[in-house]
């Protein structure tokens, strides 16, 4: 009984994580600021769903005139990092 409560309990919090890192994302989409964008990216905990999230910042950076290639340096692993840099220099 102790192990399903164990499972229950822990699929619950991760619904409610994975629902509180897709608020960020939506958030941080909404947002047109890209200085608004970057800490709501910076909470989601999922790391794909972050770094995609910094890889839409950084595009959007380039359409503001903001220099993309620090907001390519905060995702969350080097390969993140890797293609947004590769994506932004493309584009730029």
């Amino acid at each position: 009984m102790i192990a399903f409560w164990s499972v229950f309990l822990l699929s619950c919090y991760e619904s409610s994580s994975q629902t509180q890192d897709l608020q960020f994302f939506r958030a941080a989409q909404n947002q047109t600021s890209t200085s608004k964008k970057i800490p709501l990216c910076l909470k989601i905990q999922e790391e794909a769903l972050r770094g995609e999230c910094i890889w839409f910042t950084a595009q959007q950076a380039i359409t503001q005139g903001v220099d993309p290639f620090p907001i390519c340096e905060q995702a969350p692993t080097d390969t993140w990092k890797h293609a947004c840099i590769f994506e932004v220099a493309d584009r730029n």
